[in-house]
């Protein structure tokens, strides 16, 4: 009752695309760094349209385990334009709409 183990963790971060590793000790690219149980990482530090592997490592008892998960990053909205359909003049509280043509 009320034992604790020690756990050591890990995390890592490669580019499936070009097998590059992300440091994630560099505080410019974690604001968690690579050891808690939470990865954090800055804005505009992957790519859209990137792929990456993310693997925690846990280091307990003598024994290690680990598991890792691939993400796709979402590339941004691109093409298509918007109109904007009202009654001129437009007045205020009357119905706009906006259509994604």
């Amino acid at each position: 009752v009320g034992s604790s183990v020690d756990v050591t963790l890990l995390w890592s971060v490669v580019s499936l695309v070009d097998d590059s590793v992300l440091d994630l000790a560099d505080s410019q690219i974690s604001s968690t760094g690579n050891r808690q149980e939470t990865l954090v990482l800055r804005a505009n530090t992957l790519f859209e349209g990137g792929s990456y592997r993310f693997t925690l490592t846990a280091t307990a008892l003598g024994g290690v385990g680990a598991n890792s998960v691939d993400v796709v990053m979402n590339r941004q909205p691109y093409g298509g334009s918007c109109v904007a359909g009202y009654t001129a003049p437009a007045v205020a509280g009357e119905p706009v709409t906006i259509q994604a043509v």
